[in-house]
């Protein structure tokens, strides 16, 4: 056709009077938002359903943070501690209190482990100083030199 502007078909209403083309904008707009929220739902549930569970620690509970690794060996433990959570912060944050000092830490939940209970069990009888006043590196080894 001569003089007119090629639209899909999808675009066209049915209602034609004298050829001219009416498209409904509005109701166009809000079928495009519908369909956009309906696909954003769709991802959104795909991608959280392979995502795993984050179990938040509670304030009063001990935990090992993770040693920075520039500043360790191959066979120097992964984490120090332990620590007391004090406060629960945004974003999956903690502010940590050590325990035998007055300093607190924030650290993000994934810098943070929870505390073994034979570690926690092993901290209490610990009096040697090999154990850093009550402070044990994660390594299990020292634990058999202080039973």
């Amino acid at each position: 056709m001569i003089g007119k502007v090629a639209r899909p078909q999808s675009l066209i209403s049915s209602d034609v009077e004298n050829d001219e083309i009416n498209i409904d904008l509005d109701v166009l707009r809000k079928s495009a938002a519908n369909n956009i929220e309906k696909s954003s739902d769709y991802d959104r549930k795909r991608f959280n359903s392979s995502k795993a569970k984050l179990n938040k620690f509670a304030v009063g509970e001990f935990v090992l943070i993770e040693k920075q690794e520039r500043n360790q060996t191959k066979l120097d433990p992964k984490f120090k501690g332990p620590f007391k959570i004090i406060e629960l912060l945004d974003g999956d944050r903690y502010l940590l209190k050590a325990l035998n000092s007055k300093r607190t830490y924030k650290y993000a939940h994934d810098r943070v482990r929870k505390m073994p209970k034979a570690l926690s069990e092993f901290n209490e009888n610990c009096n040697l100083p090999e154990c850093n006043n009550g402070v044990v590196e994660s390594s299990l080894n020292i634990a058999d030199d202080c039973s």
